[in-house]
């Protein structure tokens, strides 16, 4: 299974790590891939196995999972709007959960507005 990681800021890095680090103990043979507007908040990550992707696009056509944890809904919709742009494409597959710091509202709202692209979970 391959997971991936949009934001990798507090909690992004948090559950990176915690995932890199349960993956190695138990032998999982998961990929976590990451990808955060800042590409050094990636680098401690690095050595402990994250695999890291210079776009959301190129993370959604490698990830199964994607754990979103994004600052508020603003960042989260361009997160989203972004990838129907660069890829143009529908994701069904895709179950992107969403654990942004954001109200309950927005993320209904998010939802409704993109979950025919997506199987979001909020």
């Amino acid at each position: 299974m391959n997971i991936g990681i949009i934001g990798l800021g507090n909690m992004g890095s948090a559950i990176s790590s915690r995932l890199l680090s349960v993956n190695r103990e138990l032998n999982l043979n998961l990929k976590i891939f990451g990808y955060s507007r800042t590409r050094s908040k990636a680098s401690p990550l690095l050595p402990q196995g994250l695999i890291y992707l210079d776009s959301i696009s190129e993370l959604f056509r490698h990830s199964d999972i994607i754990i979103s944890t994004v600052f508020n809904a603003k960042d989260l919709k361009a997160v989203i709007t972004q990838i129907k742009i660069e890829t143009n494409k529908k994701f069904p597959h895709i179950k992107l959960l969403d654990i942004s710091t954001i109200a309950p509202q927005e993320s209904l709202a998010l939802k409704q507005e993109f979950d025919d692209s997506f199987s979001i979970e909020m």
